[in-house]
Protein backbone atom coordinates (compact mmCIF):
# COMPACT_ATOMS: atom_id res chain seq x y z
CA UNK A 1 0.00 0.00 0.00
CA UNK A 2 1.50 3.18 -1.64
CA UNK A 3 -0.41 6.29 -0.19
CA UNK A 4 0.18 10.15 -0.42
CA UNK A 5 0.67 11.85 2.43
CA UNK A 6 -1.23 15.03 0.94
CA UNK A 7 -4.06 13.05 0.18
CA UNK A 8 -4.92 11.67 3.77
CA UNK A 9 -4.07 15.16 5.15
CA UNK A 10 -6.45 16.82 2.58
CA UNK A 11 -8.88 14.54 3.03
CA UNK A 12 -8.80 15.14 6.96
CA UNK A 13 -8.77 19.25 6.32
CA UNK A 14 -11.59 18.77 4.15
CA UNK A 15 -13.56 16.74 6.44
CA UNK A 16 -13.01 19.07 9.27
CA UNK A 17 -14.48 21.96 7.24
CA UNK A 18 -17.96 20.10 6.78
CA UNK A 19 -19.35 21.02 10.37
CA UNK A 20 -20.05 24.23 8.90
CA UNK A 21 -21.31 25.33 5.34
CA UNK A 22 -19.53 28.73 5.91
CA UNK A 23 -15.79 26.67 6.00
CA UNK A 24 -16.18 25.28 2.95
CA UNK A 25 -12.47 24.51 1.59
CA UNK A 26 -11.13 26.41 4.37
CA UNK A 27 -8.06 24.12 5.53
CA UNK A 28 -7.57 23.96 1.61
CA UNK A 29 -7.21 27.66 0.77
CA UNK A 30 -4.90 28.34 3.63
CA UNK A 31 -2.90 25.36 2.37
CA UNK A 32 -2.85 26.96 -1.24
CA UNK A 33 -2.57 30.77 0.35
CA UNK A 34 0.58 29.62 2.30
CA UNK A 35 2.24 27.87 -0.41
CA UNK A 36 2.07 30.73 -3.03
CA UNK A 37 3.28 33.43 -0.07
CA UNK A 38 6.06 30.63 0.74
CA UNK A 39 7.20 30.71 -2.72
CA UNK A 40 7.03 34.25 -2.85
CA UNK A 41 9.50 34.48 0.10
CA UNK A 42 12.34 32.13 -1.43
CA UNK A 43 10.95 29.11 0.94
CA UNK A 44 12.67 25.79 0.71
CA UNK A 45 10.81 23.02 -1.14
CA UNK A 46 10.45 21.51 2.25
CA UNK A 47 9.33 24.67 4.12
CA UNK A 48 7.22 25.08 1.87
CA UNK A 49 5.34 21.55 2.13
CA UNK A 50 5.44 21.52 5.74
CA UNK A 51 3.51 25.16 5.19
CA UNK A 52 1.05 23.49 3.01
CA UNK A 53 0.38 20.09 5.28
CA UNK A 54 0.10 22.18 8.46
CA UNK A 55 -2.84 24.53 6.03
CA UNK A 56 -4.20 21.30 6.02
CA UNK A 57 -4.53 20.86 9.42
CA UNK A 58 -3.73 23.96 11.02
CA UNK A 59 -7.48 24.14 13.06
CA UNK A 60 -7.62 20.21 14.23
CA UNK A 61 -7.79 21.56 17.41
CA UNK A 62 -11.00 23.51 17.26
CA UNK A 63 -13.28 20.99 18.72
CA UNK A 64 -16.66 22.41 18.57
CA UNK A 65 -18.79 24.71 15.74
CA UNK A 66 -19.12 27.29 18.38
CA UNK A 67 -15.22 27.43 18.25
CA UNK A 68 -14.90 27.72 14.23
CA UNK A 69 -17.81 30.18 14.33
CA UNK A 70 -15.48 32.01 16.92
CA UNK A 71 -12.30 32.00 14.94
CA UNK A 72 -13.73 32.63 11.95
CA UNK A 73 -14.10 35.97 12.93
CA UNK A 74 -10.90 38.49 11.49
CA UNK A 75 -10.25 40.09 14.74
CA UNK A 76 -10.61 36.79 16.98
CA UNK A 77 -8.08 37.38 20.26
CA UNK A 78 -6.00 34.35 20.20
CA UNK A 79 -5.81 34.53 24.01
CA UNK A 80 -9.67 33.49 23.92
CA UNK A 81 -9.42 30.61 22.09
CA UNK A 82 -6.88 27.48 22.57
CA UNK A 83 -7.45 25.25 19.38
CA UNK A 84 -3.83 26.51 18.34
CA UNK A 85 -2.41 24.71 21.44
CA UNK A 86 -5.40 21.78 21.38
CA UNK A 87 -4.02 21.70 18.43
CA UNK A 88 -0.34 21.17 19.00
CA UNK A 89 -0.89 18.81 21.58
CA UNK A 90 -2.81 16.17 19.24
CA UNK A 91 0.07 16.88 16.69
CA UNK A 92 3.20 16.71 18.79
CA UNK A 93 2.21 13.38 20.05
CA UNK A 94 2.95 11.59 16.31
CA UNK A 95 6.18 11.50 14.18
CA UNK A 96 5.12 12.00 10.85
CA UNK A 97 3.84 15.69 12.14
CA UNK A 98 6.75 16.32 14.24
CA UNK A 99 7.64 19.43 11.93
CA UNK A 100 4.24 20.55 11.84
CA UNK A 101 3.36 20.98 15.37
CA UNK A 102 5.15 24.39 15.95
CA UNK A 103 3.76 25.73 12.93
CA UNK A 104 -0.06 24.84 14.10
CA UNK A 105 0.77 25.99 17.86
CA UNK A 106 1.56 29.28 17.17
CA UNK A 107 -0.34 30.34 13.41
CA UNK A 108 -2.13 33.12 15.46
CA UNK A 109 0.78 34.84 17.39
CA UNK A 110 -0.14 38.59 16.38
CA UNK A 111 3.19 40.42 15.26
CA UNK A 112 2.46 43.43 17.38
CA UNK A 113 5.06 45.71 16.01
CA UNK A 114 8.11 43.35 16.34
CA UNK A 115 7.20 41.35 19.63
CA UNK A 116 5.55 38.53 17.97
CA UNK A 117 9.00 37.19 16.50
CA UNK A 118 9.34 35.29 19.97
CA UNK A 119 7.25 33.01 21.71
CA UNK A 120 8.36 31.95 24.86
CA UNK A 121 11.70 33.03 24.46
CA UNK A 122 12.46 31.00 21.53
CA UNK A 123 12.40 32.53 17.79
CA UNK A 124 8.63 32.40 16.53
CA UNK A 125 9.02 30.67 12.85
CA UNK A 126 8.16 32.58 9.93
CA UNK A 127 6.12 30.18 8.68
CA UNK A 128 3.73 30.32 11.62
CA UNK A 129 3.12 34.31 10.54
CA UNK A 130 2.55 33.13 7.06
CA UNK A 131 -0.25 30.69 8.41
CA UNK A 132 -1.58 34.15 10.29
CA UNK A 133 -2.24 35.90 7.03
CA UNK A 134 -2.98 33.12 5.17
CA UNK A 135 -5.73 32.04 7.28
CA UNK A 136 -7.12 35.87 7.99
CA UNK A 137 -7.34 35.77 4.25
CA UNK A 138 -9.37 32.38 4.01
CA UNK A 139 -12.23 33.78 6.62
CA UNK A 140 -12.92 36.83 4.99
CA UNK A 141 -13.92 34.43 1.67
CA UNK A 142 -17.38 34.44 0.88
CA UNK A 143 -18.14 31.56 -1.16
CA UNK A 144 -21.49 32.96 -2.54
CA UNK A 145 -19.86 36.30 -3.86
CA UNK A 146 -17.99 36.39 -7.31
CA UNK A 147 -13.97 36.14 -6.50
CA UNK A 148 -12.97 39.17 -7.81
CA UNK A 149 -16.12 41.29 -6.48
CA UNK A 150 -14.64 40.52 -2.56
CA UNK A 151 -10.59 40.95 -3.71
CA UNK A 152 -10.00 45.12 -2.77
CA UNK A 153 -11.98 44.92 0.92
CA UNK A 154 -9.73 41.89 1.55
CA UNK A 155 -6.56 42.97 0.30
CA UNK A 156 -7.59 46.71 2.21
CA UNK A 157 -8.20 44.94 5.22
CA UNK A 158 -5.23 42.72 5.46
CA UNK A 159 -2.89 46.10 4.90
CA UNK A 160 -4.52 47.57 8.04
CA UNK A 161 -3.50 44.79 9.80
CA UNK A 162 0.30 44.54 8.70
CA UNK A 163 2.56 45.30 11.71
CA UNK A 164 -0.36 45.69 14.01
CA UNK A 165 -1.43 42.12 13.70
CA UNK A 166 0.04 40.46 11.02
CA UNK A 167 3.81 40.50 9.77
CA UNK A 168 4.22 43.52 7.19
CA UNK A 169 6.78 41.04 5.57
CA UNK A 170 4.29 38.08 4.79
CA UNK A 171 1.85 41.28 4.03
CA UNK A 172 3.88 42.45 1.04
CA UNK A 173 4.51 38.69 0.03
CA UNK A 174 1.11 38.32 -0.06
CA UNK A 175 0.00 41.68 -2.43
CA UNK A 176 2.45 40.75 -4.72
CA UNK A 177 1.16 36.84 -4.82
CA UNK A 178 -2.62 38.14 -4.86
CA UNK A 179 -2.51 40.64 -7.81
CA UNK A 180 -3.37 38.19 -10.38
CA UNK A 181 -7.19 37.07 -10.87
CA UNK A 182 -6.35 33.88 -11.38
CA UNK A 183 -5.23 33.64 -7.46
CA UNK A 184 -8.80 34.22 -6.05
CA UNK A 185 -10.28 32.09 -8.90
CA UNK A 186 -7.78 29.32 -7.66
CA UNK A 187 -9.97 29.53 -4.24
CA UNK A 188 -13.14 29.01 -6.03
CA UNK A 189 -11.88 26.36 -7.94
CA UNK A 190 -13.69 22.50 -7.13
CA UNK A 191 -9.88 21.58 -7.81
CA UNK A 192 -8.01 23.58 -5.01
CA UNK A 193 -6.11 20.51 -4.17
CA UNK A 194 -5.33 19.41 -7.58
CA UNK A 195 -4.14 22.88 -7.40
CA UNK A 196 -1.83 22.69 -4.77
CA UNK A 197 -0.42 19.46 -5.91
CA UNK A 198 0.34 20.92 -8.96
CA UNK A 199 2.14 23.88 -7.89
CA UNK A 200 4.31 22.22 -5.07
CA UNK A 201 5.79 18.39 -4.60
CA UNK A 202 3.81 18.13 -1.75
CA UNK A 203 1.82 15.18 -3.24
CA UNK A 204 5.50 12.79 -3.74
CA UNK A 205 5.76 11.86 -0.15
CA UNK A 206 3.99 8.25 -0.02
CA UNK A 207 3.95 6.37 3.16
CA UNK A 208 4.13 3.25 4.18
CA UNK A 209 1.29 0.66 5.69
CA UNK A 210 2.77 1.33 9.22
CA UNK A 211 2.85 5.06 8.61
CA UNK A 212 -0.51 5.04 7.53
CA UNK A 213 -1.25 3.55 10.87
CA UNK A 214 -0.04 6.11 12.71
CA UNK A 215 -2.00 8.60 10.84
CA UNK A 216 -4.80 6.85 11.15
CA UNK A 217 -4.27 7.28 15.16
CA UNK A 218 -3.78 10.73 14.56
CA UNK A 219 -7.13 10.78 12.69
CA UNK A 220 -8.58 8.85 15.61
CA UNK A 221 -7.38 11.16 17.76
CA UNK A 222 -9.37 14.78 16.49
CA UNK A 223 -12.18 12.05 15.74
CA UNK A 224 -12.21 10.96 19.32
CA UNK A 225 -11.26 13.94 21.73
CA UNK A 226 -14.00 16.16 20.41
CA UNK A 227 -16.39 14.60 23.00
CA UNK A 228 -15.47 13.00 26.56
CA UNK A 229 -18.23 10.63 25.95
CA UNK A 230 -16.24 8.97 23.41
CA UNK A 231 -12.81 10.47 24.01
CA UNK A 232 -11.45 6.35 23.19
CA UNK A 233 -14.00 4.88 21.07
CA UNK A 234 -12.15 4.81 18.19
CA UNK A 235 -9.54 2.76 20.04
CA UNK A 236 -11.72 0.47 21.70
CA UNK A 237 -13.28 -0.98 17.95
CA UNK A 238 -9.78 -0.94 16.52
CA UNK A 239 -8.54 -3.23 19.00
CA UNK A 240 -11.66 -5.34 18.97
CA UNK A 241 -11.71 -5.08 14.97
CA UNK A 242 -8.24 -6.58 14.98
CA UNK A 243 -8.78 -9.10 17.57
CA UNK A 244 -11.80 -10.83 16.02
CA UNK A 245 -9.92 -10.59 12.41
CA UNK A 246 -7.53 -12.77 13.89
CA UNK A 247 -10.11 -15.45 15.55
CA UNK A 248 -11.64 -15.55 12.01
CA UNK A 249 -8.34 -16.52 10.10
CA UNK A 250 -7.30 -13.18 8.54
CA UNK A 251 -3.25 -12.15 7.49
CA UNK A 252 -1.16 -10.09 9.48
CA UNK A 253 -1.82 -7.13 6.77
CA UNK A 254 -5.78 -7.76 6.98
CA UNK A 255 -5.03 -7.59 10.46
CA UNK A 256 -3.08 -4.31 10.05
CA UNK A 257 -5.93 -3.01 7.46
CA UNK A 258 -8.59 -3.93 9.90
CA UNK A 259 -7.03 -1.76 12.84
CA UNK A 260 -6.54 1.36 10.26
CA UNK A 261 -10.51 0.73 9.26
CA UNK A 262 -11.31 0.78 12.88
CA UNK A 263 -9.47 4.24 13.86
CA UNK A 264 -10.89 5.70 10.58
CA UNK A 265 -14.52 4.30 10.93
CA UNK A 266 -15.81 7.29 12.48
CA UNK A 267 -14.18 9.92 10.67
CA UNK A 268 -17.70 11.50 9.39
CA UNK A 269 -18.68 12.52 12.82
CA UNK A 270 -16.04 15.13 12.29
CA UNK A 271 -18.86 16.75 10.53
CA UNK A 272 -21.48 15.81 13.18
CA UNK A 273 -21.88 19.07 15.89
CA UNK A 274 -20.60 18.10 19.06
CA UNK A 275 -24.17 19.04 20.86
CA UNK A 276 -25.66 15.66 19.14
CA UNK A 277 -22.17 13.88 20.29
CA UNK A 278 -22.80 14.53 23.76
CA UNK A 279 -26.74 14.35 24.05
CA UNK A 280 -27.00 11.78 26.10
CA UNK A 281 -31.01 11.15 26.15
CA UNK A 282 -32.48 10.05 22.16
CA UNK A 283 -31.75 11.89 19.39
CA UNK A 284 -34.70 13.25 17.62
CA UNK A 285 -35.55 12.27 14.48
CA UNK A 286 -33.76 15.51 13.11
CA UNK A 287 -31.26 14.88 15.41
CA UNK A 288 -30.56 11.18 13.89
CA UNK A 289 -30.71 12.69 10.78
CA UNK A 290 -28.02 14.59 10.93
CA UNK A 291 -26.03 11.52 12.91
CA UNK A 292 -26.58 9.46 10.20
CA UNK A 293 -24.83 11.05 7.66
CA UNK A 294 -21.72 10.26 9.34
CA UNK A 295 -20.78 7.13 7.74
CA UNK A 296 -21.72 8.72 4.79
CA UNK A 297 -19.44 11.44 4.85
CA UNK A 298 -16.90 8.86 5.52
CA UNK A 299 -17.27 6.77 2.94
CA UNK A 300 -17.21 9.70 0.33
CA UNK A 301 -14.08 11.59 2.21
CA UNK A 302 -11.67 8.11 1.85
CA UNK A 303 -13.36 7.33 -1.56
CA UNK A 304 -10.95 10.12 -3.80
CA UNK A 305 -7.87 7.83 -2.47
CA UNK A 306 -8.33 4.27 -4.79
CA UNK A 307 -5.64 2.83 -2.53
CA UNK A 308 -8.00 2.45 0.44
CA UNK A 309 -10.76 0.99 -1.11
CA UNK A 310 -11.02 -2.27 0.93
CA UNK A 311 -10.41 -0.50 4.15
CA UNK A 312 -13.18 2.18 3.38
CA UNK A 313 -15.57 -0.64 2.70
CA UNK A 314 -14.66 -2.12 5.80
CA UNK A 315 -14.86 1.25 8.13
CA UNK A 316 -17.93 3.02 6.50
CA UNK A 317 -20.49 0.25 6.21
CA UNK A 318 -20.44 -0.80 9.63
CA UNK A 319 -24.18 0.41 10.13
CA UNK A 320 -24.94 -1.70 7.41
CA UNK A 321 -27.27 -4.52 8.53
CA UNK A 322 -27.32 -8.34 7.43
CA UNK A 323 -31.37 -7.56 6.85
CA UNK A 324 -30.71 -4.75 3.99
CA UNK A 325 -32.18 -1.99 6.57
CA UNK A 326 -28.93 -0.45 7.68
CA UNK A 327 -27.76 2.27 6.73
CA UNK A 328 -26.84 5.26 4.82
CA UNK A 329 -26.76 2.62 1.70
CA UNK A 330 -28.90 -0.12 2.81
CA UNK A 331 -26.69 -2.57 1.15
CA UNK A 332 -28.19 -6.00 0.93
CA UNK A 333 -26.83 -8.54 3.37
CA UNK A 334 -25.20 -10.68 0.76
CA UNK A 335 -23.04 -8.03 -0.52
CA UNK A 336 -21.46 -7.25 2.73
CA UNK A 337 -18.09 -8.11 3.21
CA UNK A 338 -16.24 -9.94 6.29
CA UNK A 339 -14.51 -7.06 7.27
CA UNK A 340 -17.94 -4.70 7.58
CA UNK A 341 -19.58 -7.39 9.47
CA UNK A 342 -16.58 -7.50 11.84
CA UNK A 343 -16.28 -3.82 11.99
CA UNK A 344 -20.10 -3.59 12.88
CA UNK A 345 -19.73 -6.04 15.86
CA UNK A 346 -16.56 -4.21 16.74
CA UNK A 347 -18.05 -0.86 16.88
CA UNK A 348 -21.44 -2.37 19.07
CA UNK A 349 -19.31 -4.48 21.21
CA UNK A 350 -16.96 -0.95 22.00
CA UNK A 351 -20.03 0.98 22.69
CA UNK A 352 -21.67 -1.24 25.15
CA UNK A 353 -19.04 -2.73 26.78
CA UNK A 354 -16.92 0.82 27.44
CA UNK A 355 -17.98 2.96 30.40
CA UNK A 356 -19.56 5.98 29.31
CA UNK A 357 -19.72 9.43 31.80
CA UNK A 358 -23.31 8.76 32.35
CA UNK A 359 -23.68 4.89 32.42
CA UNK A 360 -20.68 2.25 33.17
CA UNK A 361 -19.98 -0.51 30.36
CA UNK A 362 -22.06 -3.66 29.94
CA UNK A 363 -21.40 -7.08 31.68
CA UNK A 364 -20.42 -10.20 29.31
CA UNK A 365 -24.42 -11.23 30.26
CA UNK A 366 -26.36 -8.29 29.07
CA UNK A 367 -23.47 -7.84 26.01
CA UNK A 368 -24.56 -11.68 25.05
CA UNK A 369 -27.90 -10.99 25.19
CA UNK A 370 -27.83 -7.93 22.91
CA UNK A 371 -25.84 -9.70 20.14
CA UNK A 372 -27.90 -12.44 20.33
CA UNK A 373 -31.44 -10.16 20.00
CA UNK A 374 -29.64 -8.46 16.82
CA UNK A 375 -28.56 -11.75 15.05
CA UNK A 376 -32.25 -12.97 15.92
CA UNK A 377 -33.43 -9.73 13.80
CA UNK A 378 -30.75 -10.33 11.32
CA UNK A 379 -28.79 -7.03 11.91
CA UNK A 380 -25.41 -8.14 12.59
CA UNK A 381 -23.40 -11.67 10.90
CA UNK A 382 -24.17 -14.65 13.59
CA UNK A 383 -21.20 -16.67 12.62
CA UNK A 384 -18.84 -13.44 13.36
CA UNK A 385 -21.01 -12.97 16.72
CA UNK A 386 -20.44 -16.38 17.71
CA UNK A 387 -16.46 -15.55 17.33
CA UNK A 388 -17.22 -12.64 19.55
CA UNK A 389 -19.65 -14.73 22.41
CA UNK A 390 -17.01 -17.45 22.00
CA UNK A 391 -13.85 -15.21 22.75
CA UNK A 392 -15.13 -12.89 24.99
CA UNK A 393 -13.11 -12.54 28.01
CA UNK A 394 -10.01 -12.08 25.67
CA UNK A 395 -11.34 -9.57 23.22
CA UNK A 396 -12.23 -7.37 26.01
CA UNK A 397 -9.34 -7.77 27.33
CA UNK A 398 -7.81 -6.07 24.64
CA UNK A 399 -10.30 -3.66 24.68
CA UNK A 400 -10.19 -2.54 28.06
CA UNK A 401 -6.59 -2.28 28.03
CA UNK A 402 -6.35 -0.46 25.06
CA UNK A 403 -8.89 1.96 25.95
CA UNK A 404 -7.16 2.55 29.50
CA UNK A 405 -4.27 4.21 27.94
CA UNK A 406 -6.43 6.13 25.37
CA UNK A 407 -8.02 7.42 28.43
CA UNK A 408 -4.99 8.27 30.25
CA UNK A 409 -3.78 10.11 26.96
CA UNK A 410 -6.78 11.74 27.06
CA UNK A 411 -6.55 12.89 30.32
CA UNK A 412 -3.42 14.80 30.11
CA UNK A 413 -4.01 15.59 26.76
CA UNK A 414 -7.65 17.72 28.14
CA UNK A 415 -5.26 19.22 31.66
CA UNK A 416 -2.72 20.46 28.99
CA UNK A 417 -5.42 22.42 26.74
CA UNK A 418 -7.21 23.71 29.32
CA UNK A 419 -10.24 21.75 28.14
CA UNK A 420 -13.06 21.07 30.64
CA UNK A 421 -13.46 16.78 31.05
Amino acid sequence: MNIQFFDILDTVGNTLDLVDPHLSDHHRKVAHIAERIASAMNFSPQETNNLVYAGLLHDCGALTLREKTFIAQLDMDSRDSNHAETGYNMLREFRLFANLATLVRHHHIAWNHGSGAETHGEPTPMGCHILHVADRVAVQIDNKVPALAQTNTIREKIRQRAGRILHPDVVAAFEEICAPPAFWFDLFNQNLSEILKSNTNAGTLRISLTELEELSRFIATIIDFRCRFTATHSQGVAITAEHIARRVGMSHREQTMMRIAGFLHDLGKLAVPTEILYKTGPLTPEEMGIMQIHTYVTYHSLRPIKELATINEWASFHHETIDGKGYPFRIPGRNLVLGARIMSIADIFTALTEDRPYRPGMSQSQVQEILASLVAKEKIDPMVCAVVTNNFAEIDYHRRQAQNLAQEKYRGFAKESNLTE
